[in-house]
Formats: C-alpha cells, sequence, structure tokens
C-alpha cells in the first residue's frame, strides 16, 4: 500500500473518531460489534495484521484502558519529535505528563503517527514500536499494574469499546483463498497442457448433478438451555449430489459429495457425524465426560475448520486426479510430479524411522489403475494413512509448480466442494449445524462417507440463524483456555495459547460448554445484533480507511 494511503486512511480516521457521535455515519459502538463478528480485513489492511493483533490482546487483557496508548502515548511520541520507543519506555508518571503536555487530543497523535509512517514506512514504525512496548510496558506494570493503561475514558468516545473488540475479533484475518483467482503466467501458455486446461477454463462452469435439497431446521439459543455443547471441529465441504465438472473441466468420473454439516441431513441419517476410528472415540468420550460432568444431555456443535480443511476428504483428490483425463497432462508430467511426491514420503519416513512410528507406503502413480483405490483406502488398500497420502498429494498440486505445467487448479476445486454458506466464515465459527449425541450409543462402522470409517450415533437437531464466533459459542471453554499455556521442549520458556491455539484446542482436547441462561443471553444478543456483520461488516468500516480505488487496488493486489 501507498505510504500516501496510509496517510491519508490515518487521517480518515482522526476526522471520524473526533467527529461528534450525532455525526458519525456508523456509531462506534456498532463498529465495534462489527469488528468483533470478525470484520477485521479493513483494520488489516491500514494498520498491518500484527499491529491490530496486537492491539485486541492489549485490549483483552486492560478492557477499558488501551485507548489511552493513543490519547496518552502517541501525543507522546509526538512530543520527543516522533520517537515512538521512546515515548512508551518512559516511567509511566512521566510518560502521561508528557502525552498530557503534548496534548491528549487523537488528532494531534494520529496525524503525527501517519506523518512518521509516510516518512519511514508502516513496517518500520510497527516493528520498532511493538519492540519498545515489551519493555515499557514491563515498567509501566510493575509501577502501576494494569493501571498504567488507564486514563480518561472520554478521551475518544467508544475508543475503549473500539479496541476491546479486537481483542474478541477472529484470529488475523488473511485473504480468502476462496476470494483469490491464481495468474497464468505468461511462458506457462505456451505448454499445450496449460492452454487446453485455460480454454476450458475460460468461461467455464462447475457441475453438480443430483442434487438434494437441504431444509435446514432454525434453532433459537433458548431451545438448547439446559444441555451441554460439545465442539466438533470440521471441514466446510458440501453433502449432497455427484461434481461431474469443475470450473468447464469435465471429470472422468462423478465425485460424491458427502459433507461436511449437512451429512446427517443427507448422507446418513442414522448418524449424528462421521470420522475415522481414533476420532470417533475421541469425540464419543468427550460426550460421555460432559454428560458426567454436568447430567445435562450432550449436543454436538459444528465449529468450523480452516478453508483447507477440506483436503483430507475424498472429493478434493477426486475432483483433482479426475482432471488430467481432459487436461491431457503428458506421462513426463505425471513422472515428475510421482517422483516428487514419493521423494517427499522417503523425508517424511526417514523421520517416522527414528520415531519409531509406521512407514508412510510409496504412492503408486497418478497413471496407475490402482491410484484412485490407495488415494481412497479401499480394495486391497488400507483405508489408515489415505487420508494424509490425499493431503500429500493435494498440497503439491496446489504450488505453481505443477500448475505452471498444466495440472488441475486447486482453488477451482475449492470453490466447487465447499459450502457457498460456509465460505464467509471464520475458522471456529460455530453453531450452524447441531445434533443429539447419543454416549450410551456404540460406534458404528456403517459411515456412508468415503473419507471416514466411523459413524458417530445421534441425529440431527438443526442449527442456529447464523454462524457465532467460537468465543460467543463457548465463552467459559475461553475463560479457561485464557488460563492454559503450551508445554515446549524441555529447556524453552512455556507461554499461553495464541488465540489460533484455542480454537485448535477446541478440536483436539475434550470441552463442553454449559447452555446456561447466561449462555442463551449472550448468544441472542449477538445474533440480534448481526445484521451488519453477515455481509457488511467490510463495506461498513471500509470507507473509514479507503476510498473506492484504494479498496479496489488493494483487492487485486
Amino acid at each position: 500500500m501507498a505510504q500516501g494511503a496510509l496517510q491519508m486512511s490515518l487521517a480518515n480516521l482522526v476526522d471520524y473518531l473526533t467527529q461528534e457521535e450525532e455525526d458519525r455515519v456508523v456509531p462506534l459502538s456498532a463498529l465495534a460489534d462489527a469488528i468483533a463478528g470478525g470484520a477485521r480485513k479493513p483494520l488489516d489492511l491500514a494498520f498491518g495484521e500484527e499491529a491490530v493483533t496486537q492491539a485486541g490482546r492489549m485490549a483483552a487483557a486492560t478492557p477499558g484502558g488501551v485507548a489511552k496508548i493513543v490519547t496518552e502515548d502517541i501525543p507522546a511520541m509526538a512530543a520527543l519529535g516522533g520517537d515512538l520507543a521512546g515515548a512508551i519506555a518512559q516511567p509511566s508518571t512521566q510518560r502521561l505528563q508528557s502525552g498530557r503536555e503534548a496534548g491528549a487530543a487523537a488528532r494531534q497523535g494520529l496525524s503525527a503517527l501517519a506523518d512518521l509512517i509516510a516518512k519511514e514506512g508502516a513496517m518500520g514504525i510497527t516493528r520498532r514500536g511493538l519492540e519498545a512496548m515489551g519493555e515499557g510496558m514491563g515498567q509501566a506494570i510493575d509501577e502501576r499494574g494494569f493501571a498504567a493503561f488507564v486514563g480518561p475514558e472520554d478521551a475518544i468516545p467508544g475508543g475503549g469499546k473500539l479496541l476491546a473488540a479486537l481483542g474478541m475479533a477472529a484470529p488475523v484475518a488473511k485473504k480468502s483463498l476462496f476470494n483469490v483467482t491464481p495468474q497464468v503466467k505468461k511462458a506457462s501458455l505456451e505448454n499445450p497442457a496449460v492452454r487446453r486446461r485455460e480454454s476450458m477454463r475460460e468461461g467455464g462452469e462447475t457441475i453438480i448433478e443430483d442434487q438434494v435439497p437441504i431444509e435446514k431446521t432454525i434453532i433459537q439459543p433458548e431451545d438448547l438451555q439446559g444441555r451441554v455443547g460439545v465442539p466438533f471441529m470440521a471441514d466446510r465441504s458440501r453433502a449432497g449430489g455427484n461434481l461431474t465438472q469443475v470450473g468447464g473441466v469435465p471429470l472422468s468420473r462423478p465425485v460424491p459429495l458427502q459433507g461436511g454439516e449437512d451429512y446427517p441431513l443427507v448422507i446418513n441419517p442414522n448418524a449424528a457425524w462421521a470420522s475415522n476410528a481414533g476420532i470417533a472415540v475421541n469425540k464419543q468420550n468427550n460426550a460421555i465426560k460432559a454428560l458426567e460432568a454436568t447430567g445435562k444431555a450432550p449436543v454436538g456443535v459444528f465449529t468450523v475448520m480452516g478453508e483447507r480443511g477440506i483436503d483430507f476428504s475424498t472429493p478434493v483428490i477426486e475432483a483433482m486426479v479426475g482432471q488430467l483425463e481432459s487436461i491431457r497432462v503428458p506421462k513426463k508430467s505425471i513422472k515428475k510430479f510421482d517422483d516428487t511426491i514419493n521423494e517427499k514420503i522417503n523425508k517424511i519416513n526417514k523421520t517416522r524411522r527414528k520415531e519409531g512410528r509406521p512407514e508412510m507406503p510409496r504412492f503408486v502413480g497418478l497413471n496407475h489403475p490402482d491410484a484412485m483405490d490407495q488415494l481412497l483406502g479401499i480394495n486391497e488398500y488400507p483405508h489408515y494413512g489415505s487420508g494424509n497420502l490425499r493431503k500429500l498429494l493435494v498440497q503439491e498440486m496446489f504450488g505453481t509448480e505443477f500448475r505452471d505445467i498444466g495440472f488441475p487448479v486447486y482453488h477451482d476445486v475449492m470453490n466447487a466442494v465447499t459450502k457457498p454458506e460456509l465460505m464467509p466464515l471464520n475458522r471456529g465459527d460455530a453453531g450452524t449445524t447441531m445434533f443429539s449425541l447419543e454416549p450410551d450409543s456404540p460406534l458404528s462402522t456403517d459411515s456412508r462417507h468415503s473419507s471416514y470409517d466411523t459413524a458417530i450415533p445421534g441425529s440431527y437437531l438443526g442449527g442456529l440463524e447464523s454462524a457465532v464466533p467460537a468465543q460467543v459459542m463457548y465463552p467459559k471453554t475461553f475463560d479457561y483456555l485464557a488460563t492454559q499455556k503450551t508445554k515446549p521442549e524441555e529447556g524453552k520458556p512455556s507461554r499461553f495459547f495464541t488465540e489460533d491455539e484455542k480454537i485448535g484446542s477446541l478440536g483436539m482436547a475434550h470441552h463442553w460448554e454449559v447452555f446456561d441462561q447466561e449462555w442463551v443471553d449472550k448468544v441472542s444478543e449477538w445474533l440480534q445484533s448481526s445484521e451488519a456483520k453477515k455481509g457488511g461488516a467490510a463495506m461498513i468500516l471500509a470507507p473509514l480507511f479507503f476510498g473506492a480505488a484504494q479498496l479496489e487496488q488493494l483487492e487485486q493486489e
């Protein structure tokens, strides 16, 4: 982003924050709510992901006080000639005095910061400032505790709430792969396979035959009161129908779509969920523990994985390999790919041998008649380990090396097999599907799912009108996770979990959330105030930081 554009963005923010409340197009409280719902992209683009994330963490740790970094530290920086490190590292009493002498108004402070960034660059200032914050804040906390960050609450109306909301926002909002259009290098078009692929992709459509209409049952938070929720982390894949063409490229055989959150609705009405045996046992034990600990009936809560969580599932590799015949990828390119995969397997096995773990079998090759049997783990090939092999192949096809010699475009497949309604969600968002669990019933091998061999007993219950962030769905769980530290190798220091690690823990450890009246009230409040978050939160925030032309340019970058 150009320095002038960043300076203008900061000036826009200053103007907005210093307006009278009634003159604002959108109240700061609404902006805070929008940010809490995950609309961080404009902020990340304006100030850098690292700076926004750091501000959010500080805000979460010191609610109501971190706005004073803007009203006191930045003016102090201006008084010291733009020395942010020096300003923050001063003893807190001197720092506050310097800030007040320089003027408590945020306009002057942010303008000085804008000038400084325009002169020295955003990343340099962010890095220098954050490095100084660690030492300076430690000294301030030693002197005054977290009161070191507290100052007049009316310096920026709503500013404390705005920054505190960042602490509740989803982890750093990186550019979604669903919005990425891979660029085709001009030189690669000299390859006949690439030309064939691109000719089919131009204006081509994705075709799913025999789709099944899905009727979702909407449930309200109060319908769940008195039960206990168990997180089920799962991918975003769609269920129902057979994929026969991806972005204009016909597949060699139909690919069944099995889900995903709609699995108990479309694929197996006799089960709540499907997974491989080890994970299925773990989740069933989680449900048993939740029942025993609370005495309440457990409910499984669909909780969204990251965008590429689908790579383990069979439709992705089936749709990738299924395009090779139509594209007519040359044998020498296929051999290059096979050799690359087996070289990676050799490296994996070297590590496994050291650890005493079973080795990963060699890949038979894309043109081998048993290739798909091995990838699906059927017939003479073991199901166990087939998912890791699928992920390895997909990861390699994802990169530009093989895409530039004619291999299928991963992004086309990702969009084809993902349920559209789940594309905008952040990792950890939850509640669009829930199912009653049956802790006393046995697991079943009748999964009816190509990716997984075990069905978890239960039945479809319904889903909330829209997904809610993990921190809203599992508030007490996140309170507990905020106290947990990592368990590093011997000799290395432990640290508190990051937000990403807290969300990851939902899928790996045994957690449950009691759906009591407090939970009902908070989730209901979030749902009632979420209209701005659903489709327009970013558009509400964007005009504060960018003009339309700047937004368009950033999206292209």
